[in-house]
């Protein structure tokens, strides 16, 4: 039987539109691109098989990821950052108990999936940390590269009973469109450097414990 979503003009749109969300948000649903592309779930697997064998993408249960390649360079993006973020990483990791059930986040840290359906997953579990990432965060609050980033950060903080901000001194003058939470959602700050003082005191205001992650 044919596919009556297949239609010849607007495969390559749609493949690239479905590339352009994965270097975004690192995970995308089968069900979630069906519905905000107005196609088939049967259309959509036939372009993530197609991107699959073009080395773009890397086909998971229930969705794609980017190509390994591609993941690589989008969580460990070569910027001249990479061993801050490592420090600040291994920081983390030292606040971490063997019997801890933590939950991670998206940004060049970490990765993380967006969507209808991962929310509702997140909203079944429950988690003692969760290390969050975002993109941006000033003496107002910590900002994500799209609302549905934001959307899923916000139902992650919500699970955890203590939020860890890890980021290194970019992140904390940097901007981005999504507003995630105020910086009383956080339980502490993990960074490379010390913190600017603007959002030193807004931190302090809200009871955050700032870490810095030195060269030892």
């Amino acid at each position: 039987m044919t596919d009556p979503d297949i239609r010849n003009e607007g495969v390559p749109e749609r493949r690239t539109w479905i590339t352009a969300k994965l270097r975004v948000a690192g995970f995308l649903a089968i069900t979630d691109i069906a519905r905000e592309l107005k196609v088939s779930t049967m259309t959509v697997r036939r372009d993530l098989h197609a991107l699959q064998v073009a080395g773009e993408v890397r086909l998971v249960h229930g969705g794609a990821i980017l190509s390994p390649a591609d993941l690589h360079h989008r969580v460990f993006p070569d910027d001249g950052r990479t061993a801050a973020r490592e420090r600040v990483a291994r920081y983390a990791a030292g606040m971490v108990e063997t019997v801890d059930t933590i939950a991670v986040d998206a940004g060049p840290t970490a990765h993380a999936f967006v969507g209808p359906t991962t929310e509702a997953a997140v909203g079944e579990l429950r988690a003692r940390t969760f290390f969050f990432s975002p993109a941006a965060m000033d003496a107002r609050g910590t900002y994500a590269r799209s609302p549905a980033e934001a959307s899923v950060q916000r139902r992650l903080i919500g699970i955890a009973d203590a939020v860890v901000l890890v980021a290194t001194h970019d992140v904390l003058s940097g901007s981005s469109p999504a507003c995630v939470a105020a910086l009383t959602a956080l339980t502490s700050l993990i960074t490379d450097r010390p913190v600017p003082r603007p959002v030193a005191a807004a931190l302090h205001r809200a009871d955050v414990v700032v870490h810095v992650a030195g060269d030892g």
